[in-house]
């Protein structure tokens, strides 16, 4: 599952970031902002109400999938082995 729409929600100043060593230059594939997503903090005001499922704009990574609490329930109802998924709450702002 990836969501298709991008939301532009992160709170920078507040999320948990490891950033690149002074000095650094970032390869063109690399990220400019950071070396490594840690924590995500997020406005939620300007998540649209429609969503259930989004990325996060500009925070790279494989495990960039943000679900409502009525997505999960959906997904934990399901009939099958649960132990893989982990699920964590968001700093909101």
């Amino acid at each position: 599952m990836y969501p298709f729409e991008c939301v532009d929600c992160v709170n920078w100043d507040l999320s948990e970031i490891d950033l690149w060593p002074s000095g650094y230059v970032p390869k063109e594939w690399e990220s400019k902002r950071e070396r490594f997503f840690l924590k995500p903090a997020i406005h939620e005001n300007k998540i649209p109400k429609h969503l259930d499922a989004f990325c996060l704009n500009e925070w790279d990574g494989a495990f960039n999938i943000i679900i409502s609490e009525k997505l999960k329930n959906k997904i934990l109802s399901l009939d099958f082995d649960h132990s893989f998924l982990e699920f964590y709450e968001l700093v909101q702002t």
